[in-house]
């Protein structure tokens, strides 16, 4: 699994769910709000459409701590 809140770039760009507008917006978040919790929160912020969120959530990790 990928920690959303703590993989770099090129960890989060080779993932074939994750597109590049997927891994601007989520860079972008970090670094202006900071991370998430669940997978509703990327929904919310516009990272992820439900559809889209449905395919990647098991995938993601949305632990605090970098590992």
């Amino acid at each position: 699994k990928i920690n959303i809140n703590f993989a770099s770039p090129k960890v989060l760009e080779v993932h074939p769910y994750i597109s590049n507008r997927m891994l601007r917006r989520i860079i972008n978040h970090r670094e202006l709000k900071g991370g998430w919790s669940t997978i509703e929160e990327m929904i919310e912020s516009n990272i992820f459409t439900e559809e889209e969120a449905e395919r990647i959530a098991p995938y993601l990790d949305f632990g605090t701590h970098s590992e």
